[in-house]
């Protein structure tokens, strides 16, 4: 009787982070899911992901025992991702802690440059990791989504880039307007006879 609902998109463990894509139909999604499985990461599952809370602020995802581990790739049609990659590329369900929702790159919109605000969304009661992450040919989607596990684990263990160089530029900001000189704060001695 636990809250449960069907979601449209790709699920993926990259990382030990569980990463659902969503976005419009023909977006990519499934694609960027089969990359991540070529680079070593795992499908949990792809078209419809199944979710159900677990306790107040933990999902789990998984997909339906039809389509379970296989994928449409359009041009292609159905795919066999344990079959054909083994084992090691698949789970059978995985805690969702970010969305990932892929759009088209609109010129006229508003986009994230610092990652100082953490974008949230409500899924089940639950608040999971939202980002939109606009896209455009050639803009390399995989290794972004690697990035944002990495990055997601780094604030989990207690760092977060964002603030640390918000940081940082303070500090550099507060040097110059008290006539310090700044450049010493980037000065590495060990490096200045290094001349590779």
């Amino acid at each position: 009787f636990a809250p449960r609902f069907s979601a449209h998109g790709s699920f993926v463990d990259v990382y030990g982070v569980g990463i659902l894509f969503t976005g419009r139909s023909g977006i990519g999604k499934s694609e960027v899911a089969l990359d991540l499985v070529e680079r070593g990461h795992r499908l949990v599952a792809d078209d419809v992901v199944l979710m159900m809370r677990r306790n107040n602020n933990v999902i789990m995802g998984t997909s339906n025992s039809l389509v379970r581990h296989f994928m449409e790739i359009r041009g292609l049609g159905f795919i066999d991702i344990e079959r054909m990659f083994g084992m090691r590329a698949i789970r059978f369900q995985k805690r969702l802690e970010i969305i990932v929702e892929l759009e088209e790159w609109d010129p006229e919109a508003e986009y994230t440059r610092t990652g100082l605000q953490n974008e949230r969304i409500k899924v089940l009661g639950a608040t999971v990791v939202h980002i939109k992450l606009p896209i455009f040919p050639g803009k390399n989607i995989t290794v972004i989504a690697e990035t944002i596990a990495l990055n997601y684990l780094l604030k989990v263990y207690g760092y977060n880039p964002a603030e640390a160089f918000s940081t940082k530029l303070k500090q550099q900001m507060e040097a110059q307007r008290a006539g310090q000189d700044s450049s010493k704060q980037w000065s590495f001695p060990y490096f200045d006879e290094d001349f590779e």
